[in-house]
């Protein structure tokens, strides 16, 4: 599970590898994230690659793709065409490959408590101004977490975060992995940003899939129904 990152982006590149084959080397906005002049696509615009791991063993036995827009034939049958991950940046051995088997359609999350199935990582890096003895925060994480929600219309009551050294992703059987430990960096990227934990509270019950945060569309910031909230 700490591969999420780097899982989430291979299976995109596969999808819109596909796609560019069957249609004369085009993207599209839906897998690539972009408009067609290159401008970055903002919210619920463009697909979700989301690892995850069912039983709880820390491995990841599944991928959702969220498609939280009208999708055209030539997109669905591109993301239906993909049989195999290669190596790459898998790390696997150069003649290993991930099978890729389409099992149909996800079934909707619903739960009034969520928590982090992996960490939410920070868009923006937390502020301090002021004098030591008076400082003021801005961009905090629950400001971060709030913001996000905002924007996919969701409120939520309360927003319990930990962070530092008691961010943990919790598993089956007592076991548990810092949210440090995941990886948090694509090719190409430069400085490290924070990934904390949360458990998210709302009045009433609210759908999944909820992915929220920096990377999101790669399985980072990734929430689930907390069985012990009800």
């Amino acid at each position: 599970m700490t591969e999420t990152l780097t899982l989430g982006e291979v299976f995109r590149l596969a999808v819109m590898s596909r796609h560019g084959a069957r249609n004369e080397l085009r993207t599209t906005p839906l897998f690539a994230g972009k408009s067609a002049d290159g401008v970055p696509l903002t919210g619920e615009n463009h697909a979700y690659f989301l690892p995850r791991d069912r039983d709880g063993d820390m491995i990841i036995d599944t991928v959702d793709v969220y498609l939280p827009r009208m999708f055209s034939h030539e997109e669905y049958a591109a993301l239906r065409s993909v049989e195999r991950l290669y190596h790459g940046f898998l790390g696997l051995a150069a003649d290993a490959w991930i099978d890729v088997v389409f099992a149909g359609e996800a079934e909707a999350e619903i739960a009034r408590r969520w928590r982090s199935a992996t960490p939410f990582i920070l868009p923006r890096f937390e502020k301090r101004r002021g004098p030591p003895e008076a400082q003021l925060l801005s961009d905090t994480p629950d400001e971060q977490i709030r913001r996000e929600l905002a924007h996919r219309n969701l409120t939520p009551t309360d927003v319990r975060i930990d962070r530092g050294m008691g961010a943990f992703i919790g598993y089956h059987g007592g076991r548990s992995v810092a949210a440090g430990s995941y990886r948090r960096l694509r090719r190409g990227d430069r400085g490290m940003r924070e990934a904390v934990t949360a458990t998210l509270t709302f009045d009433e019950v609210v759908g999944g899939p909820i992915a929220i945060g920096y990377y999101a569309h790669f399985g980072l910031g990734q929430f689930v129904p907390d069985e012990s909230g009800g």
